[in-house]
């Protein structure tokens, strides 16, 4: 038999998602701005959700072990893109830090 919106495991587990995932927006929000990185906010609460709503049925560990291979994967593509692909020029404007750049 399979799920629907009825279930009261469901709407248990829904509630508890929502409870951590508005606690952990609140806690990286609190963060960003006692660091001066408000512009960071913004990208940190997605992650924060992606975390809480993606983990699913997978173990934590394994979950947080993808999450990882995922990301360096990531960081290895944009240093090879930025490297070779779209590399800077010497006269390229350089971004003014404001306090408020991730």
């Amino acid at each position: 038999m399979g799920w629907c919106f009825a279930d009261k495991n469901y709407l248990a587990l829904l509630h508890t998602e929502a409870i951590v995932a508005g606690l952990g927006i609140l806690t990286v929000i609190y963060l960003c701005n006692l660091f001066n990185k408000a512009g960071a906010s913004v990208i940190s609460s997605i992650v924060v959700l992606a975390i809480v709503i993606g983990v699913g049925e997978k173990s934590p560990f394994l979950y947080a072990l993808d999450r990882m291979l995922d990301t360096f994967i990531g960081i290895i593509i944009a240093l090879v893109v930025n490297r070779y692909i779209f590399p800077h020029k010497d006269g390229d404007r350089q971004l003014q830090g404001t306090g408020n750049d991730i």
